[in-house]
């Protein structure tokens, strides 16, 4: 203080998100690519599905990043996740493929469609 830096207090920074109600629940345990973001942070990689929410280097990564905004707004808010990060239109994508194989159900045969 006699320097004049301000002391503040502690507050965690690396931590899961509990995503109260989530359509993802019934994924617990799968892990993929993915980006997510809260507030201006967004950061990328592989995200776990759990039962209580998301965790993995891609969560843990935003919480170190956001960790003063998330405190600031009580651990309260809005998370965005994008399963495909990179794809800039999922509907094109998926309409290129249909032209390239047009025979081939997307169901099982699209192995292709990601690089």
């Amino acid at each position: 203080k006699s320097l004049g830096h301000a002391l503040e207090a502690p507050y965690p920074s690396l931590f899961s998100f509990r995503v109260p109600r989530s359509p993802l629940r019934g994924l617990a345990g799968v892990s993929f690519e993915a980006s997510l973001a809260f507030d201006r942070f967004e950061t990328r990689g592989t995200l776990l599905v759990t039962h209580r929410g998301v965790s993995g280097p891609c969560a843990l990564r935003l919480s170190a990043f956001a960790a003063k905004a998330l405190r600031d707004r009580g651990y309260a808010g809005t998370l965005r996740l994008d399963c495909l990060p990179g794809e800039s239109d999922v509907l094109d994508t998926l309409r290129l493929y249909r032209r390239r194989h047009p025979a081939q159900l997307l169901d099982g045969g699209a192995k292709g469609l990601r690089p």
